[in-house]
């Protein structure tokens, strides 16, 4: 079945992280192809998250995958320090600019799919790193809270 829990749960997950970049890329990208890339980025994360737990059930103990998911939540969260969206936002279209040379003239707005689509790939990809990070200091956190009980 293809939406099974996991897929409901990083449906909803993304969908939630996505939330405030979406609104303010919209607000940027005001054509249809732009809409297109940038949902087309959402359920590319979408379907990378599922892989990723995926992999981690396969892989290793629940603890890794508790703490991706509470990190992701974490992340969420993040959305209200609006600065951090528009950091990664920002050097997103810097990156693709360079990578593709995008001439100046063209503006945002006038940006086809695959443009549009690799800035927000970018973008997520920066975002991920943060949730990376934060999964990380989560799983720390973990594994201190269970020595410091086992040792009490």
């Amino acid at each position: 079945m293809i939406f099974n829990k996991t897929t409901m749960k990083w449906l909803v997950l993304v969908s939630i992280n996505a939330v405030f970049s979406f609104f303010l890329a919209l607000d940027v990208v005001q054509s249809t192809q732009g809409l297109i890339g940038i949902l087309l980025a959402i359920f590319t994360f979408i379907f990378l998250y599922i892989q990723f737990e995926s992999f981690l059930e396969r892989k290793t103990d629940e603890k890794w995958r508790k703490a991706l998911i509470g990190a992701v939540v974490v992340s969420a969260l993040l959305q209200f320090f609006v600065v951090i969206h528009l950091i990664t936002g920002a050097i997103a279209v810097d990156f693709i600019n360079r990578i593709f040379s995008i001439p100046m003239r063209h503006s945002l707005e006038d940006l086809n799919t695959f443009f549009v689509y690799s800035i927000t790939i970018t973008d997520g990809i920066l975002l991920s790193i943060l949730v990376g990070g934060i999964t990380l200091i989560i799983r720390l956190l973990m594994a201190l809270w269970e020595n410091y009980r086992t040792s009490v």
